[in-house]
């Protein structure tokens, strides 16, 4: 096997969470340090072992419920990393934990009229919305009826049984498509280990990617294998098969920091996309609003994806990562176990792998893992044994992903988001 053998990406659809063509890590290649400590101007203080996001509330979905009724409540923030508490004013509530930015729970039942502050408690402090939950005996339906037609003439544009079934009855209270996803974001940081094996150009390479659709219930996240597993030859489906044009950019921004997709047409699917070098554009510890502004109206979502916090400080094995002449190190597929630290700085860590025959021409399929950010994860010998030969040669994707959400304030629905930091390595597969 030689180690100059060249590898083409698989070539991807535009895809959710970080599987567009192109991603690639670089660890050891000349100049580029030890991986995550690179970046300096784009670290803040916060980014070192161990930490996580501030706690903080942006949204409560809904924000309201009828008198002495319990109203299952969607509460979005950062930095649910830990135990938390919550209480609609000063009530305690059960608690589910869903990710580090989103819990839900039931409100208590209230039998007055009431605004109370909506608290979250957590190791990291105290969050508060003011007056962040309204109790009340108005008919939602008639306190938003004049925004009502809004909601229908969205139905009537996807047919009279699609307003019928959503878009004229979720319209009746203002908020047209509130509770369901119309979105989904990616931004993702790689550096690049041996780009002349991978057929990229450079160490570095950012990737963006941005969707819009009508409504649904589905998540770009409903592929994903257990967390703690792997899946092979993973299925990405789309939640659903039309997508909006909403002009000719899309804008991620945060603070001065503005990153600009443009729109791609492949056949029925209409996209947001950016491929560059590392321009300054992926900030860590940070929030971006997506903007479209040739909207009609204008979208402005505020705080919708959230970049990981921190780096790696050490990550095994590290030789997957070497450049050339040192390529395509031997990995034992019985002992395929990937360590990393700083541990539990992002919602889990996604190892790809890619197989090839030895001569890099044929390829063989994927071994696709979601693991928890524990810092440790073995890749099951059964599931690479499915595809493997020996000596075959491998592209390992290998990244701490983020997960998060924000509203649309023009419509109350949800644009997913993830985040990406990590990158792409080589190996030869051994017994």
């Amino acid at each position: 096997m030689s180690s100059g053998t060249r590898i083409q990406p698989p070539e991807w659809s535009p895809s959710p969470v970080g599987l567009l063509t192109g991603m690639a890590l670089g660890l050891l290649a000349s100049g580029c340090g030890t991986f995550g400590l690179k970046r300096g101007s784009t670290d803040t203080a916060e980014d070192s072992a161990g930490a996580v996001d501030e706690l903080t509330i942006f949204s409560v979905y809904p924000d309201s419920s009828p008198l002495n009724t319990t109203t299952e409540v969607s509460i979005q923030g950062t930095g649910f990393d830990s135990d938390v508490t919550l209480m609609f004013g000063s009530t305690e509530v059960d608690v589910t934990v869903l990710s580090s930015t989103e819990i839900i729970a039931f409100c208590p039942e209230v039998p007055v009229e009431a605004k109370v502050d909506v608290t979250v408690t957590s190791a990291q402090g105290v969050a508060v919305l003011p007056e962040g939950f309204t109790y009340s005996d108005q008919d939602p339906n008639e306190e938003g009826g004049d925004d009502g037609g809004d909601g229908g003439d969205a139905g009537d544009d996807g047919g009279d049984d699609s307003g019928d079934d959503g878009g004229g009855d979720s319209g009746d209270d203002g908020t047209d498509n509130s509770g369901l996803v119309t979105g989904y974001v990616e931004h993702n940081y790689f550096v690049v280990g041996c780009p002349t094996c991978l057929g990229f150009a450079d160490y570095t390479s950012i990737e963006s990617l941005a969707l819009f659709h009508p409504p649904t219930t589905s998540s770009w996240y409903d592929w994903f294998p257990r967390q703690g597993s792997c899946t092979v030859n993973p299925a990405r489906t789309f939640p659903t098969s039309t997508f909006y044009d909403v002009g000719t950019n899309v804008l991620l921004s945060a603070g001065t920091t503005t990153r600009t997709l443009r729109r791609v047409i492949d056949g029925t699917t209409t996209s947001y996309q950016a491929s560059t070098n590392d321009d300054g554009s992926f900030v860590r510890n940070t929030r971006y609003d997506v903007l479209a502004p040739f909207d009609d109206p204008p979208l402005s979502a505020p705080s919708v994806l959230r970049t990981i916090p921190s780096g790696f400080s050490s990550i095994e094995p590290q030789d997957i990562f070497l450049d050339m002449p040192y390529a395509f190190p031997a990995l034992s597929a019985s002992a395929a176990r990937f360590t990393w630290a700083p541990a539990g700085t992002a919602d889990g860590v996604m190892i790809a792998v890619h197989l090839f025959d030895e001569t890099g021409s044929v390829y063989r399929g994927e071994v696709l893992c979601w693991a928890a950010d524990s810092g440790v994860f073995q890749v099951p010998l059964s599931d690479l044994a499915t595809l493997a030969f020996e000596y075959d040669l491998a592209m390992i994707y290998y990244y701490k992903f983020t997960l998060s959400s924000g509203i649309n304030p023009e419509d109350g629905s949800t644009i997913e988001a993830a985040s990406a930091f990590g990158g792409i390595g080589t190996a030869t597969i051994l017994p």
